[in-house]
């Protein structure tokens, strides 16, 4: 019998196995969907109440990223228009953004990850099994089922995230919602952008744009959202912006937004968090203190 089985390679089924170490991990496509669907960045700035937690997770990832030769760097996010009190003006705008001309206000530093290249490596044990049922007695998981037959671990994690077949809805409460990030090329941004509600970050050679989120299980492209970003993006930056590949991804979210653990006698439910990866270091830790 396996000590530990993780289910969901994500983020925070990734990061759980790696501050456990002898857990497996086991994914329905083998490799982590929803997470590549991501800008991979930590914005405390944008955490609210939990602004304290994303920091720590900004130190977690660059510890991780300096273990594992992954590129990192801090920036700034910037919002436009401004909604709160600091205040910069255009001229204070463009020596952080030179593209931008207009008002925009300082949200703080924010640490974007190489996520692909992060993922890849932690990813490389995952083991490709899609889990088609879980029995429950009383406050114990007594069978998980998958594609490849019956899993047997003396403590089992869900990190699903988005539970697409609903497996663990009498434990937990959450709704999916949907987004695309946009791949582009450099388009010269400084910064973390937010403007008007569509985010983007220039990364190691890519840029990726989103910022629509909304409750959907539909897995095809919303043209429509992924025209809005790129018109939103071209107009700020007086550019024609041209994607090269766009993804869509889901995140299973708590009536509050906020993350969701659930302590079953011989496993943890690990889900619920709007800004999924900004926390996976943090909620991998805390079911690590919670499995001993």
């Amino acid at each position: 019998m396996n000590r530990l089985v993780i289910f969901g390679g994500g983020i925070t089924g990734l990061l759980t196995a790696r501050y456990l170490q002898d857990a497996i991990v086991m994914d329905s496509e083998g490799r982590p969907r929803n997470s590549l669907a991501s800008l991979w960045n930590v914005m405390p700035g944008l955490c609210g109440d939990l602004e304290d937690q994303c920091r720590e997770s900004m130190m977690e990832y660059m510890k991780l990223c300096d273990e594992l030769g992954v590129e990192y760097k801090e920036l700034n996010l910037l919002r436009v228009p401004p909604r709160g009190n600091k205040v910069l003006s255009p001229n204070e705008t463009r020596e952080l953004e030179p593209k931008l001309h207009q008002e925009s206000e300082d949200l703080g530093k924010v640490l974007h990850v190489n996520g692909e290249k992060l993922l890849s490596k932690l990813s490389t044990k995952v083991v490709k099994a899609e889990l088609k049922s879980v029995e429950l007695e009383k406050n114990r998981v007594t069978k998980a089922v998958t594609d490849i037959g019956e899993v047997q671990a003396e403590q089992y994690v869900f990190a699903l995230g988005y539970d697409r077949m609903k497996l663990l809805k009498s434990l937990v409460d959450v709704k999916p919602y949907k987004g695309h990030v946009i791949k582009t090329p450099p388009l010269g941004m400084k910064n973390v952008l937010l403007l008007e509600d569509r985010l983007g970050v220039e990364g190691f050679g890519y840029t990726l744009l989103n910022g629509d989120s909304y409750p959907s299980e539909e897995e095809k492209i919303d043209k429509g959202q992924v025209e809005k970003t790129l018109e939103v993006f071209s107009r700020y930056l007086g550019l024609k912006v041209n994607p090269v590949e766009v993804r869509v991804g889901f995140r299973a979210v708590s009536g509050d937004g906020k993350p969701v653990i659930t302590r079953l006698e011989n496993a943890i439910v690990v889900t619920g968090y709007r800004f999924g990866w900004a926390l996976a270091p943090v909620l991998a830790k805390k079911v690590k203190s919670m499995l001993r």
